[in-house]
């Protein structure tokens, strides 16, 4: 036997499992909908030969798909159980294949969180997915969600169905034929995910009314306020503002020094820089331009990374709500307050790194990183306003407790 290191192996990108009885993979059609109890904005599980080994984020490389790995540790399990099954064809386990490539675990050394890692598959908009039951490809067909599940929308069913086998009639609740399709179905873009459930979405909008609140306590630059919360890209929010009509604080969210580090802290305060920014297989098909691939590596640099874990506010010049990146005192006091909200979450240590009139300071992730934005308006005056801009990788972590 040779090293077990440089054997190639099958590395996958499942963006969901479940159950399904060989007797509703027999009658599956085009239009069907095969559901998971994958959330939209959980991770998604990678797997090695059919073992979990890393959990990611999907991202798209130019025009083909990749992912980007986010931590080790497995997704939480489904809700399926094996209650009352008595024939092993009633519950066969399926995956709803994103990609996948044969690599070796050697060409996996030094990844890690923020490694990027190519499927070799081209993006598209028509078929971006196959489902397999136990491992064998039965259809391919188009990524969705029904409410804030992930699902399959069969296209194509491949030839290999079993027909004349006497399967019993059995459902497991996984298969939404297409005769009784939803509106509360869709497509799913992979380009502008959403990658934040409603649960998180209203936590992220109490934490942030807590924080409004807070300030408005200590300062009087905001009366009666709304508050919105967005998921979006970047580059959208760039293209909407003036950014000349705007001061910007930016907040890194820093290691806490190892004596005073929370016993309760949940995962790392900052990742590290990944030793290996991207990787494809060896004789891929679509290979990454050099100034993609310069572009990956300097999103990864020490400056850039820390803001990729950190905060932008932006707030309205010549305005009341301007005089708290006006101050040192009442800026502490803002980054303070943010800190204090989140609290009751995670006990971030959000510290100040600059305050600027500079739009370009904040220029430092990818147009179509995903961001969450929180706006904080006053109820009196639109104009008199903050944006909270949270990249997606910062809240990674804690999707979980916030969901």
């Amino acid at each position: 036997m040779g090293n077990f290191l440089t054997e190639k192996g099958n590395l996958e990108l499942s963006v969901g499992e479940g159950y399904l009885s060989a007797y509703e993979v027999s009658i599956l059609k085009p239009g069907d909908i095969v559901k998971t109890e994958k959330l939209a904005g959980e991770g998604y599980s990678v797997f090695f030969n059919g073992h979990h080994i890393f959990t990611g984020e999907v991202v798209i490389i130019d025009h083909f798909f990749g992912f980007r790995i986010t931590t080790f540790a497995p997704p939480k399990p489904g809700g399926a159980t094996h209650n009352n099954v008595d024939d092993a064809l009633e519950m066969l386990p399926f995956t709803i294949r994103l990609g996948h490539i044969d690599i070796s675990l050697l060409e996996l050394q030094s990844a890690g969180p923020g490694t990027i890692v190519s499927l070799d598959a081209e993006f598209s908009t028509v078929a971006d997915a196959e489902l397999l039951i136990a491992g064998i490809p039965v259809a391919k067909g188009k990524v969705g969600a029904t409410y804030e599940n992930m699902h399959l929308r069969i296209i194509d069913v491949y030839g290999n169905q079993p027909v004349g086998h006497n399967l019993e009639v059995c459902s497991t609740g996984s298969v939404l034929e297409s005769e009784y399709s939803t509106k509360y179905s869709k497509d799913y873009n992979f380009k502008r995910p959403d990658k934040f459930s409603r649960n998180a979405i209203d936590r992220m909008k109490s934490l942030h009314e807590l924080f409004a609140r807070n300030v408005r306590m200590k300062y009087d630059v905001i009366k009666d306020f709304t508050i919105e919360v967005d998921q979006l890209a970047f580059g959208e929010l760039l293209s909407t503002v003036e950014a000349e009509k705007y001061r910007y604080m930016l907040i890194q969210n820093l290691p806490w020094p190892r004596n005073i580090r929370p016993a309760n802290n949940i995962g790392k305060m900052m990742p590290s820089i990944p030793r290996k920014f991207y990787i494809e297989p060896e004789n891929a098909n679509f290979n990454a331009p050099e100034d993609t691939r310069n572009h990956i590596k300097s999103i990864a640099t020490d400056e850039n990374y820390s803001y990729l874990n950190g905060v932008f506010i932006l707030i309205s010049k010549k305005k009341p709500i301007v005089q708290l990146s006006e101050d040192p005192d009442k800026e502490q006091f803002t980054v303070s307050a943010l800190r204090g909200a989140w609290k009751n979450l995670v006990d971030l240590n959000y510290q100040l790194s600059e305050s600027t009139d500079s739009p370009d300071s904040i220029k430092v992730i990818q147009d179509n990183e995903m961001i969450i934005l929180v706006t904080i308006k006053d109820a009196m005056s639109d104009a008199n306003h903050m944006h909270v801009v949270y990249p997606y990788v910062t809240l990674q972590p804690y999707i979980g407790i916030l969901n």
